[in-house]
């Protein structure tokens, strides 16, 4: 009923706020006991939150995708120091192209899951950028152990996880093709290509 509907949209609207003002606390509790460091990941932790929570458009600037994507590196690299290196190539003229929400965030997350534990030596996350006619390849490449090639094509078919999944349907279902996700081994480690259009306006005219 749409009395239902009310009180569960009303419930859900309560969550962020129950997690916003716990975080305020930690941070507080951190900052006067001066660690600085729990502070600054507990700020990046809540931008995160915010963002996922109360992000209601299905497509957004990739400017502000990198914006979070950064805030969970940061988060990461407190916890992994010198053993992340994270580079970050991507040129002013893209910040436009329309991407899902989470997606950069998803693959950085997946590279270093899936390269950075499997590895002694430190791991070499970059976020980069090519042009392909009028559309963008965004890509996220790791100098891991590589997906295994007897897996390869398994993880083409299905995204390579739930969370790969969710990403190359999110893309196709919102831009249509020839837009979506690519998995590879590049004999170096594993690169994801995320296909999208150069600019908000090129997507509407799909």
């Amino acid at each position: 009923s749409i009395k239902d509907m009310r009180l569960k949209s009303l419930q859900n609207q309560l969550n962020p706020h129950f997690l916003f003002n716990i975080l305020q606390t930690i941070n507080w509790k951190a900052k006067i006991g001066k660690q600085e460091d729990i502070s600054r990941i507990t700020e990046a932790l809540g931008k995160i939150l915010r963002y996922t929570l109360r992000e209601q458009e299905l497509l957004v600037p990739l400017e502000k995708e990198l914006e979070i994507t950064r805030s969970y590196i940061s988060i990461q690299q407190y916890r992994y120091a010198d053993r992340l290196i994270v580079c970050v190539d991507v040129p002013e003229r893209w910040k436009a192209a329309p991407i899902p929400p989470m997606c950069l965030q998803n693959l950085v997350e997946n590279a270093i899951k899936h390269a950075m534990e499997n590895m002694l030596e430190p791991c070499t996350i970059t976020i980069g950028t090519k042009q392909q006619g009028e559309d963008l390849l965004l890509f996220v490449e790791d100098n891991g152990p590589g997906i295994d090639e007897d897996a390869l094509p398994k993880a083409a078919e299905q995204g390579g996880g739930v969370g790969l999944t969710n990403i190359r349907q999110r893309v196709q279902l919102l831009l249509g093709e020839p837009y979506g996700l690519t998995l590879y081994n590049t004999g170096t480690g594993t690169r994801a290509e995320l296909l999208l259009p150069g600019g908000l306006e090129r997507a509407r005219s799909k």
